[in-house]
């Protein structure tokens, strides 16, 4: 094997020349035959072994051939006392769950606001870098540099919390009622990271009593991802299209939904959207004989 390009030698105790019963049987096929007795009565020593981000590994080097090249998976960490096994310690990755608005360390506040309500977060600048949205946002629509704040109008509280909870690591999830309103803020903010996230969201919580007003929305308000998640909707209408139907939604559809179902062509949202506006209509001007019955009920006519 290539020599790897970092090697940190290090100095082991005699006593772990037992290590070598540890070993799988494969490095003596692939090597040769190392005995217990030839360490036991060699001097040797162990490099930790960076492989260009394939793993860890230990090269064995004794005072004669063969050299030997061993996964560090080979030796059991019952060998190594405490003080070894802190050399041998992978890195683990830095886990931000734990400062979703956390004040510590928190470098700046995130405000989202609509009309109505509105939230803050602790955040940290780092963090927030991931998002080419934030990145942006963070040089050019900060306010004062002592307030360190940045503001985000027209976007709902949960949905703010639930997009920046994913970019601290955590599952990117929202309440069906509130899933169009994630994904219309994800497009305009373009916020292109969530796209494969978004989908599996969007996935998830289609239902037949929800397909149509999401299509509809989608199509009215995300221009520039709706290629993306109008053909997942599509998919799920034409399986689903019967059950669809028989829900009170379809019924409450506008007709600027309606029309904005029937103007997406690519990739159609109906088989037949004349048959689909021809049974729409009918289901209404049925509610609209059943309100004019009870109309006339409730007068004594």
């Amino acid at each position: 094997a290539n020599p790897a390009p970092f090697l940190h030698p290090i100095s082991l105790p005699t006593s772990l020349c037992r290590v070598t019963l540890e070993i799988n049987r494969l490095c003596r096929a692939e090597r040769g035959k190392v005995t217990e007795t030839d360490l036991r009565h060699q001097p040797y020593t162990m490099d930790f072994v960076d492989e260009l981000g394939m793993g860890i590994g230990l090269v064995m080097h004794t005072a004669t051939p063969p050299r030997m090249e061993v996964p560090v998976s080979f030796v059991s960490s019952s060998l190594l006392s405490t003080t070894d096994r802190s050399v041998n310690t992978a890195r683990r990755h830095f886990d931000a769950r734990g400062y979703l608005n956390c004040p510590k360390y928190s470098d700046i506040m995130l405000e989202f606001t609509t009309d109505q309500r509105s939230c803050c977060l602790h955040a940290h600048r780092m963090v927030l870098d991931q998002s080419a949205y934030f990145e942006k946002a963070m040089t050019s629509g900060m306010r004062e540099d002592n307030d360190r704040r940045l503001v985000i109008s027209g976007v709902e509280p949960e949905v703010g919390q639930a997009i920046v909870a994913f970019l601290y690591g955590h599952d990117l999830e929202v309440p069906s009622q509130l899933l169009l309103p994630l994904l219309v803020t994800v497009d305009r903010l373009q916020m292109l990271e969530l796209e494969a996230v978004s989908c599996d969201q969007l996935t998830l919580l289609l239902a037949p009593d929800n397909a149509l007003q999401l299509a509809a929305g989608i199509a009215q308000a995300c221009p520039s991802m709706h290629s993306i998640w109008l053909p997942l909707c599509a998919d799920f209408i034409s399986l689903h299209e019967a059950q669809i139907a028989q829900t009170p939604s379809f019924a409450s559809l506008s007709a600027s939904q309606i029309l904005a179902l029937v103007a997406v062509c690519d990739p159609p949202i109906f088989l037949s959207p004349i048959s689909f506006v021809a049974r729409w209509l009918s289901v209404i001007g049925e509610e609209g004989e059943e309100k004019k019955e009870g109309e006339r009920a409730e007068k004594g006519e």
